[in-house]
C-alpha cells in the first residue's frame, strides 16, 4: 500500500456510508484493502470529527474566500470545495490537524492545496476552540465520543449452523474445550502412530541403559509437570465470549473491542460477524414460517378428525411427515447477512423442504458478486439463489412467485 492510498480508500468508505449502501464494518472488512485496520481506525476517527472538520472548512471558506482555480472545470483534483473531493479533504485534514504524525503522506495535487492552507487551517482551528472555551482537541467532540473507541457497545458474532453446530461454536472460545479436545487429537494421533520415541546418540554401551531409563523417568515426570502446570493455567482463563444471547439464536456476546476479523472461523465462513439489530428479521421470518406450518397442521387434524371413515382412510394413506416448500425474498440482499442468516434457519425447520429457496435481489453487479461469493463462504449456495434484477419489477402471478412469502 502506498503512503497515500488508505486515504482513498476511506473517503470511498465514507462516501458510501453517506449513501447508505452499508455499514462501516462491512465496507471495510469485506472489501480487498491491504491494510483494512488502518482504514476502519480513520474513517472512525474521521467520523468523530466530521462536524468539527465542517466547521473548519466553513471558516476557511470565509476566510480565503472562494476563487476559481486556474485549472478547468472538469479537473477538480485540487478543489477543496469540489463535492467530489467532500470526504478526501476531509480525511487529509484530519490527518494534518488532529493525527498522531500531524501531516499528510503521499503525494497529490489535493494535498499540495491543503499544504497551501495550512496556516489558515491552523488558525481556524485556535479561533475555533477559543469560541468553545477548549484547551484540548477531545473537548471539541460530544462527551460520549472522548473516550478511546466512543461507546464500548458489545461485539456480536453469529455462529453459522450451516456449517458447524452452535456447541461446537462455542466451544472453539471455551479454553477448557480447546484443551481437551487438544489432548484428544494427541492420543489419537499416537494411537495411530505410536508413542514418541527419543533420538538414540552415540554413547558408551555400558552408560546407555542407565542413562535412558534415568532420562526417560526425568522426562516423564517433567511432562506430567508441564502437563498440570498447563491445566491449572488453563482453568483460571476464562471463556473468551460473554454469554449466549437470550433473544437471537446462535449468536454469540463478547466483550467491546474483541477483534475477531482473522479467526480461523471466520475466514472459513463458520462464524458470521453481525450486528445483533441485524438479525431479528430473518429469525422473524423463519418464526413465522414455522408458526404457520404449525397452525396448517393443526387445522388439518381437526378437518380429518370430523370427516368420514371413507375420508379419513384416504387422508391416512398421506404422509404425516410431509415437507412444506415456502420460498422467501430478500428484496435487497447484497452484502448477504441477513441472507445467509435466514438461509441457515430455514435449514434448521423441521417441516421446510430440502427445495425451498431465498430469491436474493440486487441490482447492481458488483453487489451481486459479493453476495455470490459471501454465500458460497457461508455454504448457504444451495438455498440462495442470486436474482440481478430490482424486486419492484418482479412478476407477483409468476409461477415461482406463488410459493414465495
Amino acid at each position: 500500500m502506498s503512503s497515500s492510498e488508505h486515504y482513498q480508500q476511506a473517503s470511498f468508505v465514507l462516501s458510501n456510508l453517506e449513501l447508505r449502501r452499508g455499514g462501516i464494518k462491512s465496507l471495510v472488512f469485506q472489501s480487498d484493502f491491504t491494510n483494512k485496520k488502518l482504514v476502519y481506525a480513520v474513517v472512525a476517527e474521521t467520523m468523530k470529527y466530521a462536524n468539527v472538520l465542517q466547521i473548519l472548512l466553513r471558516m476557511l471558506y470565509t476566510k480565503i474566500g472562494y476563487v476559481e482555480n486556474n485549472h478547468s472545470k472538469e479537473d477538480c483534483s485540487g478543489d477543496l470545495f469540489a463535492s467530489e473531493n467532500k470526504w478526501l479533504v476531509r480525511v487529509m485534514i484530519y490527518d494534518l490537524l488532529f493525527g498522531s504524525r500531524k501531516n499528510i503522506g503521499g503525494h497529490s495535487v489535493l494535498k499540495a492545496a491543503i499544504m497551501n492552507e495550512r496556516h489558515h487551517l491552523e488558525l481556524c482551528l485556535q479561533q475555533h476552540m477559543k469560541a468553545m472555551n477548549v484547551a484540548t482537541h477531545k473537548e471539541l467532540l460530544p462527551i460520549e465520543l472522548r473516550g478511546k473507541g466512543g461507546a464500548k457497545l458489545p461485539r456480536y458474532a453469529r455462529v453459522n449452523t450451516l456449517k458447524i453446530t452452535m456447541q461446537e461454536g462455542m466451544d472453539t472460545f471455551d479454553p477448557l474445550k480447546r484443551a481437551a479436545a487438544k489432548a484428544e487429537r494427541t492420543r489419537l494421533w499416537h494411537a495411530t502412530n505410536g508413542p514418541a520415541q527419543d533420538v538414540d546418540v552415540d554413547v558408551d554401551a555400558g552408560s546407555s541403559a542407565s542413562s535412558s531409563s534415568s532420562s526417560s523417568t526425568s522426562s516423564s515426570s517433567s511432562k506430567k509437570k508441564k502437563a498440570s502446570l498447563n491445566t491449572k493455567k488453563t482453568t483460571k482463563k476464562k471463556i473468551e465470549y460473554d454469554a449466549v444471547d437470550v433473544h437471537v439464536r446462535n449468536l454469540l456476546k463478547f466483550p467491546a473491542g474483541k477483534d475477531l476479523h482473522n479467526h480461523p472461523l471466520v475466514t472459513n465462513g463458520s462464524l458470521i460477524l453481525q450486528d445483533k439489530s441485524s438479525c431479528f428479521s430473518a429469525q422473524i421470518l423463519a418464526d413465522s414460517f414455522s408458526l404457520s406450518k404449525k397452525n396448517i397442521q393443526s387445522n388439518s387434524s381437526k378437518k380429518s378428525s370430523s370427516l368420514e371413515s371413507s375420508q379419513s382412510k384416504s387422508s391416512q394413506s398421506k404422509p404425516s411427515g410431509m415437507m412444506h416448500r415456502m420460498d422467501m425474498i430478500d428484496a435487497c440482499a447484497a452484502p448477504g447477512n441477513k441472507t445467509s442468516h435466514l438461509a441457515s434457519l430455514m435449514a434448521s425447520i423441521p417441516s421446510a423442504s430440502s427445495k425451498s429457496k431465498i430469491f436474493a435481489f440486487d441490482k447492481s453487479i458488483p453487489r451481486l458478486d459479493v453476495l455470490k461469493r459471501r454465500m458460497k463462504e457461508a455454504g448457504a449456495n444451495v438455498i440462495v439463489q442470486p436474482n440481478l434484477q430490482s424486486f419492484l419489477e418482479v412478476d407477483p402471478y409468476d409461477k415461482v412467485s406463488n410459493t414465495m412469502k
